[in-house]
């Protein structure tokens, strides 16, 4: 009895011609919205294997996207706000959008994919020399909430923020 790969686990076949094929759709860019595939071929199948493990983990390691392609900080911030105002009073929004100004103005060139957690530490470090704890702390979770959604629609990895402790609220 053969076992079956799990679903989304990526196809692998022999061509006539005896050259073995592993393929894996990724889905639609985010951004450019073109179809994404991981594919690796070669005559000895535990070379392509390898390959292909080795392609496919290198693409979830950088976050499948092409780091050009990836809108900075400041852009996805502007996305995200244009959806988050159908969504909150005026008050909510004006604060929110001053806090992750003030966000962008340290960090807002920094592309998506290329945004590490010393990024978030270094913004709050900066913002915490002029800020009270509790204001830092709500600055923090602002930008924590644009990366969450960033996140879930496939344009980073994982949020930086997972990696970095909070601002302490005495």
């Amino acid at each position: 009895m053969t076992n079956r790969r799990t679903k989304g686990a990526g196809s692998v076949f022999r061509d006539a011609k005896g050259t073995w094929h592993f393929r894996k759709d990724l889905g639609p860019d985010p951004v450019t919205g073109k179809r994404r595939v991981i594919e690796a071929r070669g005559k000895v199948k535990s070379e392509v294997r390898a390959r292909f493990e080795a392609k496919l983990a290198e693409a979830e390691r950088t976050g499948i996207t092409h780091p050009d392609a990836s809108p900075t900080l400041r852009d996805w911030c502007n996305t995200w706000l244009a959806d988050y105002v159908t969504r909150v009073k005026p008050t909510t929004y004006r604060t929110r959008a001053g806090r992750l100004n003030a966000i962008c103005d340290i960090i807002g060139h920094v592309r998506l994919v290329k945004l590490t957690p010393e990024h978030v530490r270094t913004c709050m470090r900066a913002l915490g020399e002029r800020l009270a704890p509790t204001t830092l702390k709500d600055h923090y979770v602002s930008l924590k909430m644009v990366l969450d959604q960033a996140e879930l629609d496939g344009l980073i990895p994982l949020d930086p923020c997972r990696k970095v402790k909070p601002p302490r609220v005495e």
